[in-house]
């Protein structure tokens, strides 16, 4: 008969010295390591214009708090900024557009190997 060991879950650091196991609870209740904070977040996309605007979407949605059904086993995400101290701002993105042609030139190639290089490159 194998014996199950369980191991006890390492804590991760926080703000203010804080130590828990829940990334969550932790970002949630103390915050980011105080001196690894970065001075804001700038984007950088390359994407066909729908693909942009799903991009700026989603960063938006991560920008105002996230409530889920169970508070209990996913408790709310208070927001990016919130949570890092930081900004991360939608609206400042360097994009390089694709147009849909030039993706689907490369991106149905049967082999795997060109196709990845050639979408890439």
């Amino acid at each position: 008969m194998r014996n199950l060991i369980l191991l006890p879950e390492p804590k991760l650091l926080f703000g203010h010295g804080q130590r828990i196991e829940d990334p969550r609870d932790g970002l949630t209740l103390f915050g980011p390591i105080e001196n690894n904070k970065p001075h804001g977040i700038r984007n950088g996309i390359i994407s066909t214009k729908d693909g942009l605007k799903k991009f700026k979407n989603y960063l938006k949605t991560l920008q105002a708090p996230v409530f889920n059904a169970s508070n209990v086993t996913r408790p709310y995400f208070p927001g990016f900024e919130t949570v890092f101290v930081t900004k991360w701002s939608p609206d400042d993105v360097l994009h390089v557009e694709l147009t849909e042609e030039e993706l689907e030139r490369t991106l149905y190639h049967g082999d795997t190997h060109h196709r990845t290089f050639d979408t890439v490159t």
